[in-house]
């Protein structure tokens, strides 16, 4: 490593599930469940349990809120294809999105703690 990492680098290691800081060590062992740390360069993921606690929050109300005002824009046919519609985007937006919104807050936390 030969300097800091530049931040738009590090947030699109954190998509892409690799270490924000060496772009090497995976970030995750399963689907999402987060590694203590980086096996290459020893980056702690998360320092204290939470630290990534309110970006996952807000990242998940913020689809929350994109699925409440399709469900107000859209009308469908009847209500019970909608409500499956609804239940099937809520699935797919927040939960298939979910490694890769832990990524990006996994990489936020990075840089926060980098330049503090």
């Amino acid at each position: 490593m030969t300097g800091p990492v530049p931040p738009l680098r590090a947030l699109g290691r954190g998509l892409s599930a690799r270490c924000p800081r060496c772009g090497r060590g995976r970030l995750f062992h399963g689907w999402h469940k987060l590694n203590e740390r980086c096996a290459v360069c020893g980056l702690v993921f998360e320092r204290q349990p939470g630290d990534t606690w309110f970006f996952m929050y807000m990242t998940t109300a913020g689809l929350t809120g994109v699925l409440v005002v399709t469900m107000f824009l859209i009308r469908p046919r009847a209500v019970w294809l909608g409500q499956l519609g609804i239940a099937v985007a809520a699935l797919m937006l927040i939960v298939l999105s979910l490694p890769f919104r832990k990524g990006l807050a996994v990489a936020v936390n990075y840089l926060l703690e980098r330049s503090g």
